[in-house]
Formats: C-alpha cells, sequence, structure tokens
C-alpha cells in the first residue's frame, strides 16, 4: 500500500512541477506488485512525457470501466507523449489526449485480461497504439475532432476484441490487426474526409466490419486470412467511397453494403470453399466487383440508382451469380451494365434488369 501511494504521488508531483515552470515535463512511474494504482496529469506544457511501466495482477493506470477516472491525462500541450506498459493479467489502461498537437499514445500489454483504452479529441497529428498479447484482451481508441490522426490496435492469442471510433477527423487511418482465434474487430468512421479503415485478421472465427458514415473519399478494407470468418463494410451517405472485402479461406462471408453514395466502388474477393458474396449499392455512380474461386460459392450484387456496372467472375464448381439493376448506369448508349462469367460444372446465373440502355452478358463454360 504505501508504495502504491508513493507512485501516485511521484507522478502528479513531477507533473505539475513541470507544468508550472512551462518547460517540458517528464513523469515516469514504475510499479512491481499487485493491485497497483497509477495517475499522471500533464497540463499547459510545451512538452509532455508520461512512462507508466507495472509488472504484475491487477494493476491499473486508471479505471477503464469509469470514464471520469482517467489514467493519464494530458491537456493543452504540444509534442505529449503516452507510453504504458503492463506485464502479466488482469491489468487495465486508460489514456487521455485534449488540445494537444502532435501527441502520441503508445499502451502495450502483454498477458491475459487485460482492457486498454486511448481518447483523443481537439488535436492534430495524433497518433495511438495498443497492443496486446496472448488471450483475452480487450482494446479501444476512440479519436474526436482530430486533423491527421493514425489509430492502430495489434493483438494476438485468443477471444481478443478490438474497436476504433472516429468522429469529425481528416486524413485519417484506422487499422485493427488481429491474429488468433475468437477475435472481433470493427472500425468506425463518421462526419469525416480522407479515410482508410482496415481490418487484418488470421485465424479462426474472427469477424471484420468497417463502417463509415457521411463522409467523402474514404476507403473501408477487411482481410481476412482463415476459417469461419465474417467481413462486412457498410458504407452509408459517401462520396468517392471504395469498399474491399479479402477473404482467404472456408466458410467466409463478404457483404459490402453502400447506401446514399455517389461514385462508390465495391470489390469482393473470396478464395476457397463455401464462400458467399453480396453487394448492395443505392445511389449514382456505383461499381461492383465479386470474385469467386473455389466450391460452394455464391454472389449477389443489387444496384439501385443511376450508372451502375457490375461484374461477378466464378471459378470452380455448385456457384450462383445473380445481378439486379434498377435505375440509368454507365452511359449514354449502355446504362446498366452486367457481366456474369462461370468456370466450372453446375453453374447457375441470372440478370434482372430495370430501366433504359440496358447491356448484360452470360458467359459460361
Amino acid at each position: 500500500m504505501k508504495l502504491k501511494r508513493s507512485a501516485i504521488a511521484l507522478a502528479i508531483t513531477t507533473a505539475f512541477a513541470s507544468g508550472m515552470a512551462a518547460a517540458g515535463s517528464v513523469a515516469n512511474v514504475t510499479q512491481i506488485g499487485t493491485g497497483n494504482d497509477a495517475y499522471v496529469q500533464q497540463y499547459d506544457n510545451a512538452s509532455a512525457t508520461a512512462n507508466v511501466k507495472q509488472t504484475g495482477k491487477y494493476n491499473k493506470v486508471g479505471n477503464t470501466s469509469n470514464p471520469a477516472s482517467v489514467g493519464v491525462l494530458q491537456k493543452n500541450s504540444t509534442g505529449a507523449t503516452v507510453d504504458v506498459t503492463q506485464d502479466g493479467t488482469d491489468n487495465a489502461a486508460s489514456a487521455t489526449q485534449k488540445s494537444v498537437t502532435n501527441s502520441k499514445t503508445n499502451v502495450s500489454q502483454d498477458g491475459s485480461n487485460n482492457k486498454a483504452t486511448s481518447e483523443q479529441s481537439n488535436s492534430s497529428d495524433a497518433s495511438a497504439k495498443i497492443i496486446q498479447g496472448l488471450a483475452g484482451n480487450t482494446g479501444s481508441i476512440k479519436q474526436d475532432d482530430v486533423h491527421r490522426t493514425d489509430a492502430r490496435v495489434y493483438q494476438w492469442g485468443y477471444d481478443n476484441q478490438a474497436s476504433v471510433q472516429q468522429t469529425q477527423v481528416s486524413d485519417s487511418y484506422a487499422s485493427v490487426g488481429q491474429d488468433g482465434h475468437d477475435n472481433n474487430g470493427s472500425i468506425k468512421q463518421e462526419n469525416s474526409t480522407h479515410l482508410l479503415g482496415t481490418v487484418t485478421q488470421f485465424g479462426h472465427h474472427n469477424t471484420g466490419s468497417v463502417k463509415q458514415t457521411a463522409s467523402t473519399y474514404l476507403e473501408g478494407v477487411v482481410y481476412q486470412e482463415g476459417a469461419g470468418n465474417d467481413g462486412t463494410v457498410t458504407q452509408d451517405k459517401t462520396d468517392h467511397g471504395w469498399a474491399n472485402v479479402w477473404q482467404f479461406g472456408t466458410n467466409n462471408t463478404g457483404s459490402v453494403l453502400q447506401q446514399s453514395g455517389n461514385r462508390v466502388v465495391a470489390a469482393i474477393k473470396q478464395y476457397g470453399s463455401a464462400n458467399a458474396g453480396t453487394i448492395e449499392q443505392t445511389g449514382t455512380n456505383n461499381q461492383a466487383d465479386i470474385y469467386q474461386k473455389g466450391n460452394g460459392n455464391n454472389a449477389y450484387v443489387g444496384q439501385k440508382g443511376s450508372w451502375n456496372d457490375a461484374q461477378i467472375v466464378e471459378v470452380g464448381n455448385n456457384n450462383k451469380a445473380v445481378i439486379l439493376q434498377d435505375g440509368a448506369g454507365t452511359g449514354l448508349s449502355s446504362r446498366n451494365s452486367a457481366y456474369i462469367s462461370q468456370i466450372g460444372s453446375g453453374l447457375n446465373a441470372s440478370i434482372v434488369q430495370v430501366g433504359a440502355g440496358n447491356k448484360a452478358a452470360i458467359f459460361q463454360h
């Protein structure tokens, strides 16, 4: 208990003493044992650095279940950095940076059942990274009203979860990387411009999902390699959007949904057996492409709006393909454009188009 109290006191004293001098502040906390707590607060500094290292069980940098209890808090500063390292089990860490320029947050946890959260707001040139190893980990990054952002969560092991949320950001990159079993994923980006969100998963029983809303010039990518994966990229009310789902393995599911979009492009590429496609688009200048190679695949493209273009290519046997288009399409002489190519045995293909000046082609061999 004495060690815990002295560590907290050291962190707070160092931060405020440097802050009063209006110079760069450095706070270092090292804790070894069980059930230790650490808190660091740094305000109004030209440069601020907070380093926290904990080894053992049930240690906390703040309280991740209580948003008001932040482990490391940096405000109104430039060149601020947070580094948290935890080695053990059932540890938790939280860090918040507000109104900070050139901010960095790095949280590294090695062990099982750890939790980490990072929040950055009203800032520019911000980066946040959470790295978690072994089983049962949870990671979360939230960025709000930040220009030029980089958010990354990487997990390896079993039963991991990760989530990145970016709101009112620009020139932003978000990624979730997971290597192991029963992982989740999920990236949410909204009311932003110039975005890239990627979910990469290696292993079994993974779930991807990138959701982008009310944004311009954006791309969402889900890459999965292994069995029993899901996928899903959703874009709503977007302009110049690209959606890509790549799946290598068996029992995968794709699914891309683009609603009320302008100049949107979607692609699903699946290599393996028992895969499923599905792309749905509404808006103007839609383009969809599905490629499947393997056994038992099926594909569906639904487009409603103007200037639609869809293509499905299937290589293998027992495949099914359907294209539905409603509206005007790719050019004055060929409004809706649909093409299906199937190579294999027991194939089935259908194209339904509603509108004027449509063009359809089916090739089966």
